[in-house]
């Protein structure tokens, strides 16, 4: 299923808010930690350095608008799509 320009828009969000969160040195070592992970473990390694699930809240109130709400089924999915996304970006970011 291809992603819709929401769930790609959350995900740019995310990883540039990840960037400045954190900063570019525990980005890349986040980037690095991920690749070695096996594909499907749900594990993330932003979570090492940050409460990334904020970072994602932040990125969809950016993008959607601040009514989002992780609990309706639609931003459910929208979430869920753009973490997808943001976490096979770092997994194939030089």
């Amino acid at each position: 299923m291809k992603p819709n320009s929401t769930a790609i828009a959350i995900a740019a969000a995310f990883l540039a808010q990840l960037h400045e969160e954190i900063g570019p040195a525990r980005f890349r070592h986040v980037v690095l930690l991920n690749r070695k992970e096996k594909k499907g473990s749900g594990v993330c390694h932003s979570h090492d350095f940050c409460d990334a699930n904020m970072t994602m809240l932040a990125a969809c109130e950016k993008v959607v608008g601040p009514h989002f709400d992780n609990t309706e089924d639609n931003h459910t999915a929208l979430w869920n799509a753009a973490w997808s996304l943001a976490f096979n970006w770092m997994r194939r970011a030089s």
